[in-house]
């Protein structure tokens, strides 16, 4: 794909699943990776690196949100940040040594799991 159309793309891909990640949340980061494999033609590990900054600016603008409404539990959102700090750390590690053959089983099986549970909360 040529650069300014892939630009084109990965900014309405943004746009889209950041409005979402803003309002739902769950699965925001897998829905970037699909969306940039499969619409910006980007491989894989290129396309994880890419969903994790959109992620975090995603993430920022809801916390600013968030937090300039005092809607935040510190006591609970500390240890969970670092937490996911730490987790976060180790499965880029693991994806950048891994690369396709880590990433796409863990994306199907996150993606898998992200059904079930809107299929859950559907019906329950």
């Amino acid at each position: 794909m040529p650069g300014p159309k892939r630009y084109v793309v990965c900014a309405l891909i943004g746009a889209a699943i950041g409005f979402y990640d803003g309002l739902v949340g769950p699965g925001t980061g897998t829905l970037l990776i699909i969306g940039y494999t499969f619409f910006a033609g980007y491989d894989m590990t290129t396309a994880s690196g890419n969903a994790k900054v959109v992620n975090l600016a995603s993430n920022v603008a809801a916390l600013i949100a968030f937090v300039s409404r005092g809607n935040v539990l510190y006591a609970l959102a500390a240890p969970a940040a670092l937490c996911g700090i730490a987790g976060n750390w180790l499965g880029a590690g693991l994806a950048i040594r891994r690369g396709a053959r880590f990433i796409r089983p863990m994306l199907l099986l996150v993606l898998a799991a992200l059904i079930v549970k809107v299929i859950y909360d559907a019906i329950s």
